[in-house]
C-alpha cells in the first residue's frame, strides 16, 4: 500500500485520555487541545462563577454496617433505582465508583474517556 508523503502531516499521535483535536473547516487550522480548552474557558466567566456560586457540602460521618437510621437503610434498600436514576450503569458502578472507592483514585482503562465537555454535551453529565 502506498502511504501519503511525511510532509503532509503536521504532527502524528495518539489522543489520550480526555485528550481532543479539531479542524476549522473554514480556515483549514487544526486546534489542539489546549488550545480548545482555552477557547471554551474564555467563552464565560466560569472562574468567576465558582467563585461566587461553589458551595462547600458538609462531610458527613460514615455509617457502620450495624446503624439504625432508616433514612440511609432506605437508600441502601433502593441503591440500584437511586443510581440507575442518576445516569449509572452497573458497569460505571462496577468498574468506575468502586475502583475509585477502593484507591481513591480516578481509574484509568484503555479506551479513555470519550464524553464531550459537559459544555458541548446535549445530555448532562453524572457527578
Amino acid at each position: 500500500p502506498e502511504s501519503a508523503p511525511a510532509e503532509l502531516f503536521r504532527s502524528k499521535g495518539r489522543l489520550g485520555p480526555g485528550k481532543m483535536v479539531a479542524i476549522d473547516l473554514h480556515s483549514g487550522e487544526l486546534i489542539e487541545n489546549d488550545a480548545i480548552k482555552q477557547k471554551m474557558a474564555e467563552k464565560k466567566p466560569y472562574a468567576d462563577w465558582n467563585q461566587v456560586f461553589r458551595e462547600s457540602l458538609p462531610t458527613p460521618d460514615f455509617l457502620g454496617a450495624d446503624h439504625d437510621d432508616p433514612i440511609s437503610k432506605a437508600v441502601e434498600d433502593d441503591l440500584i433505582t437511586l443510581e440507575f436514576d442518576s445516569g449509572y450503569t452497573i458497569e460505571d458502578t462496577e468498574m468506575v465508583v468502586e475502583s475509585m472507592a477502593q484507591t481513591g483514585k480516578e481509574p484509568t482503562f484503555c479506551m479513555g474517556n470519550d464524553k464531550p465537555l459537559a459544555i458541548l454535551s446535549e445530555r448532562p453529565h453524572v457527578l
